[in-house]
């Protein structure tokens, strides 16, 4: 993509958007979608690709440094939305912090009025260096661990441990994942904050 694919920096600002570091190397499709941006935080080394929706509702969504969001994730910030340094989503990810309850007793969607519903808003964390694979789903309350990886196509309900692999309807822990990683981390940083 070109510079002028991106959103600038002023652009950001005008629509509400806050940034946690300088600005550097932020890249915003202009073909995403940022809903109640001035609720939305972007660190540095961001890269949110087309078609892409973040939609902060009445919570709040923050992203810290070295983030990517792949084409076509949903991220529904009501109950809140924090991604950690590293983390990643991949292809249509789609990311819950508030869901409606479908049990029968109460009104569902957010066309009727609130009080004949009962939203279930509980904050989505992902830590530092945890990935979510293509087509997956988290949802509300989850949190996902330092170094935590979720299969694609998995529908993720429980917190996911430090350094775990989980995958399948429902997402189940397979296996651990190498953390190697975190050195290098320290070594792109260097080399990110050298002049």
């Amino acid at each position: 993509m070109s510079t002028e694919d991106h959103l600038s920096l002023d652009e950001l600002r005008q629509l509400g958007v806050r940034l946690s570091g300088s600005g550097r190397q932020v890249r915003v499709s202009r073909y995403a979608r940022l809903h109640g941006a001035d609720r939305i935080t972007l660190g540095d080394n961001v890269r949110i690709d087309d078609f892409a929706i973040l939609s902060a509702g009445g919570g709040a969504i923050r992203l810290d440094d070295h983030i990517h969001v792949a084409s076509h994730c949903c991220l529904y910030g009501g109950g809140g939305i924090v991604m950690g340094r590293f983390t990643g989503l991949s292809a249509r990810v789609t990311v819950y912090s508030q869901t409606d309850d479908f049990s029968g007793d109460c009104m569902c969607h957010p066309v009727v009025d609130e009080d004949l519903r009962r939203v279930r808003k509980q904050a989505v964390t992902l830590n530092p260096f945890s990935i979510v694979g293509a087509s997956s789903t988290l949802m509300p309350g989850v949190e996902l661990g330092e170094g935590a990886a979720v299969g694609a196509h998995s529908f993720v309900t429980q917190s996911c441990a430090d350094w775990t692999v989980s995958a399948g309807v429902p997402a189940r822990r397979i296996g651990s994942r190498a953390c190697g990683q975190v050195n290098l981390a320290k070594e792109f940083v260097q080399r990110w904050e050298a002049p």
